[in-house]
């Protein structure tokens, strides 16, 4: 009887848990971000990608020295691209989701024959300093190892 007693109780937790609607996988998170950020290349959007970024970044950093130095460098428009997930964790109270990394690689080929390999980071959710909510770092790649950063590397002090 405890036996059953106990698995009914796992299973009623477990069907009580985050449904589909209530949590986004990090794969669509991840895919509809690299979505966005590669609109936002392939038009040369220089504001569109200062919008993605955490106001903390924002505050802190010349974004737009950043984003005009890799537009110099950067030719052509898309022809391929493939999103892989980097890395993403999340940390919750009460079963809420109170903090929510993500990154992310881009590999990209334009119709010119470049390639360009995009790393990006950020919070989606960060309870506990909320301007740090949004991407902080954009890394771009070029075939010859060229980087050009737009945002910032981050270390714990940032986030406290």
């Amino acid at each position: 009887m405890r036996k059953f007693l106990l698995i009914l109780l796992a299973s009623l937790l477990f069907m009580t848990g985050c449904g589909e609607s209530d949590y986004e996988t990090d794969n669509k998170l991840m895919n509809d971000q690299a979505k966005e950020l590669l609109v936002y290349i392939d038009n040369r959007d220089a504001e569109g990608l200062r919008g993605v970024f955490s106001q903390d970044v924002l505050d802190t950093v010349d974004l737009d020295d950043q984003i005009e130095s890799f537009f110099e460098i950067y030719e052509g428009k898309i022809s391929t691209s493939d999103v892989e997930l980097g890395h993403s964790s999340d940390s919750t109270d009460d079963g809420k989701i109170t903090e929510r990394y993500l990154s992310a690689y881009i590999h990209i080929e334009t119709e010119t024959g470049n390639k360009y390999t995009i790393y990006f980071a950020g919070y989606q959710t960060i309870k506990r300093k909320p301007s740090m909510q949004g991407i902080y770092r954009i890394s771009i790649t070029t075939e010859t190892n060229e980087e050009y950063l737009l945002g910032k590397h981050i270390s714990m002090s940032d986030l406290a």
